[in-house]
């Protein structure tokens, strides 16, 4: 065993069976009893942060199978690819099972899904650049971005499904700090009637938030194409270095001094990578003059993004989710 074994999570058994048609799946692999894994998450909120470690590791242990089989079900991916998957998602499980709204009336298996996929996406992003997905600029933005709003038609189309199923005022609200430029005429005068401001002063913001958007998606995509640049720097330098590309003479000093060199690389790409987090301030800054101030501002934008997190759960479970 090596030094770093004992260090890192070791990915469970894929349980695979050699067939006909060549490996499949153990019959019951990728099954969820949401009944169990429910009742788990209830108790582990309920214990208090002394008391929830003994229930994330159950909650680990019913899921474990799930998620390391998730790269290849969803994206035919192979077993290197869902080990290091499952070691990253490690970690990360924990926040999982904790923002899983419980009185939604979803499965947990949709919701599980959705946030893998999304956990999924990142991972092939910055762990496996050389290997990702072609993925389209708005999958660089915040939370909601990521996980609904991505330009596939079938997508797109569901997104527009939950806004419908959303009260007049929560759409309003997310229409205008995301997708301002949506709004119609009959939305825009009950946005006045909403906030209590002229047509005038509505349109400016409307403009402001149009104008603003632009400007993120300009620097989401700058800072995108940023981050392959480095990527492509950096699996040169390892490639090298992991090839033995470097002169017999001194080659410890020289692979020590391109170690810090990766090192550095690699403080700059997540410095970039923090940065695509933040969104432009001044869209945010815009959608808050609406309101009395920025705390309430964000409370109520808060309010409806969940809300219509929990309305495209429900379609993900009408259409029976992502996998079956």
């Amino acid at each position: 065993m090596g030094i770093f074994d004992c260090l890192t999570p070791h990915p469970p058994s894929p349980q695979v069976e050699k067939g006909a048609g060549g490996m499949r799946l153990i019959e019951g692999a990728m099954e969820l009893n949401d009944l169990k894994i429910k009742n788990l998450i209830r108790d582990c909120l309920s214990a208090g942060e002394g008391g929830q470690s003994q229930f994330f590791q159950k909650l680990r242990e019913e899921t474990e199978l799930y998620v390391y089989n998730f790269p290849r079900l969803a994206y035919k991916k192979k077993l290197d690819i869902c080990s290091d998957f499952y070691i990253y998602m490690v970690s990360r499980l924990e926040k999982v099972f904790q923002n899983f709204p419980l009185d939604a009336g979803i499965k947990f298996k949709t919701y599980f899904n959705a946030a893998l996929k999304n956990h999924f996406l990142n991972f092939m992003r910055y762990q496996k650049p050389a290997q990702r997905n072609d993925l389209c600029i708005d999958d660089y933005a915040d939370e909601v971005f990521v996980e609904f709003f991505e330009q596939e038609d079938a997508v797109f189309e569901d997104l527009k499904e939950g806004l419908s199923m959303l009260g007049e005022a929560d759409r309003i609200i997310l229409k205008l700090y995301y997708i301002p430029e949506s709004l119609d005429t009959s939305e825009s005068r009950k946005a006045c009637e909403l906030f209590s401001i002229s047509p005038g002063d509505f349109i400016k913001i409307q403009k402001d938030q149009v104008a603003a958007n632009l400007q993120e998606i300009k620097r989401l995509r700058e800072t995108a194409e940023k981050i392959g640049g480095i990527n492509q720097i950096l699996l040169g330098l390892k490639s090298r270095l992991g090839k033995g590309g470097l002169g017999a003479e001194n080659s410890l000093l020289e692979a020590s001094e391109m170690m810090q060199k990766i090192a550095r690389y690699e403080a700059v790409k997540n410095r970039e990578i923090r940065s695509l987090k933040i969104p432009e301030k001044s869209i945010f800054k815009n959608f808050a003059s609406l309101y009395k101030n920025a705390v309430v501002a964000k409370q109520r934008l808060e309010l409806a993004r969940r809300k219509l997190k929990i309305e495209l759960m429900r379609l993900l479970n009408k259409n029976k989710g992502l996998l079956k």
